[in-house]
């Protein structure tokens, strides 16, 4: 049994070995044929939404105006073990080019009983049309050692090429998003452009949304090359878009992806103006009604600081103004702090109504003044506090709104 099995074995291995054997004279021309494409295999992306093959965006190699050579592929016969001939093959923008190099002195197609070719150099140029990018281009060439009547043993090689054309390349931008929200129903406009070298026509170019559905597109011309998308921006949110070429699939040209482009939409309140405050005092400056209007409307903290107003209620406890609202005591009785919504609308604000006594100070005072009001503060908005942020400079902490206003103060107190 033991010779059996060692019999058995080597039966097997000269099986693999006929079979390696087998496959050797077609190997060199099937390795050349798959050399081109092991070369280009890379990692591809996925197209956007839904699409044919011809959408993949890829990371192979494209070209331009002057880097198809950068993509040949060689193919060699031999003649002999003397005399070899080689072809380099790539294509350009409008030619797919067969340059021929080492020893040959005629070249035909497919066969001896083919057309002479004429060679520019040593370069035979064949115009492109109707093509596109991954498309294979075959060709086989009778080629002749010493002209082209030998066809004697080293006389003459059939070479095969197969070459898979390299796609032009085209760049897809898409304009920026917004710097700054804007409105529901504001204006703002995207714009997805596409470019590439040669006589560039052909496909769309397409503004996409998150959900990769085409919501702009327009033909590639000779004359516009651009799509624009303007909104409508009729809901809060953030959008965010991206754009793409989708070439013809006869035009050579590869797919192109630009952005993404992110457009921030909030909701507004309409007719809201900017932030303002004012007052009006009467009765020597004791009845006051403060106006206030936040640039949208908010929950609004604000602390008013009264030094000499007369407000006796304790640190802590609860002060009401001439209109109800309530406050909360603070600085021992020297400012009040409110809480509540205020107005957007600089022709109706919020008002703050105030009916004073002054506090004069001691008797030795004798200065006759009373200082009521001398600023107030924002110190909240929706709940969050203002502190402290240089890079946040319109909120860089509690604000005063007292701007160019002048002190409110009493001029009724002693004078000795």
């Amino acid at each position: 049994m033991r010779t059996f099995k060692t019999n058995l074995l080597g039966l097997a291995l000269a099986g693999l070995i006929l079979g390696a054997c087998s496959q050797t004279a077609t190997y060199e021309t099937a390795d050349l044929m798959n050399e081109q494409a092991s070369a280009k295999a890379g990692f591809n992306l996925s197209p956007f939404g839904m699409g044919g093959e011809n959408l993949a965006i890829s990371d192979a190699p494209c070209i331009d105006d002057n880097s198809g050579a950068a993509f040949a592929q060689t193919f060699t016969g031999n003649y002999n073990s003397n005399f070899s001939a080689s072809i380099k093959v790539y294509n350009t923008l409008n030619h797919i080019i067969y340059e021929f190099s080492g020893t040959y002195n005629c070249i035909k197609l497919t066969d001896f009983n083919g057309s002479e070719i004429t060679l520019e150099g040593n370069q035979y140029k064949v115009p492109l049309s109707n093509w596109k990018h991954g498309d294979q281009k075959a060709q086989n060439f009778w080629v002749g050692r010493n002209g082209c009547s030998g066809q004697g043993s080293g006389q003459a090689v059939i070479i095969p090429t197969s070459y898979n054309l390299i796609g032009i390349c085209t760049e897809t931008t898409l304009s920026a998003g917004t710097e700054a929200e804007i409105c529901e129903g504001e204006s703002f406009t995207l714009t997805a452009s596409v470019a590439a070298d040669g006589n560039f026509t052909g496909g769309t170019i397409e503004i996409l949304n998150a959900s990769n559905v085409v919501v702009a597109d327009a033909a590639v011309t000779a004359e516009n090359k651009s799509v624009t998308y303007s909104g409508p921006w009729t809901t809060a949110g953030s959008f965010s878009f991206s754009a793409r070429y989708v070439p013809s699939n006869t035009n050579g040209y590869k797919a192109s992806i630009g952005g993404p482009s992110v457009v921030e939409v909030k909701k507004c309140v309409v007719g809201c103006d900017a932030e303002s405050f004012s007052y009006v005092a009467t009765n020597q400056n004791l009845d006051i009604v403060f106006s206030y209007n936040y640039k949208e409307a908010a929950l609004v903290t604000l602390t008013f600081t009264l030094p000499q107003a007369k407000i006796e209620q304790a640190t802590g406890t609860t002060y009401y103004g001439a209109d109800g609202k309530a406050y909360l005591v603070g600085g021992n009785g020297t400012n009040l702090t409110w809480t509540g919504s205020v107005s957007c609308s600089k022709e109706s604000p919020t008002t703050f109504a105030f009916k004073f006594a002054a506090d004069c100070g001691p008797s030795t005072a004798n200065d006759g003044k009373a200082i009521i009001w001398t600023s107030t503060e924002v110190k909240a908005i929706n709940g969050v506090t203002l502190v402290d942020d240089p890079n946040t400079p319109e909120n860089e902490g509690p604000y005063s709104l007292k701007h160019g206003l002048d002190n409110l103060v009493f001029s009724g107190c002693p004078t000795k």
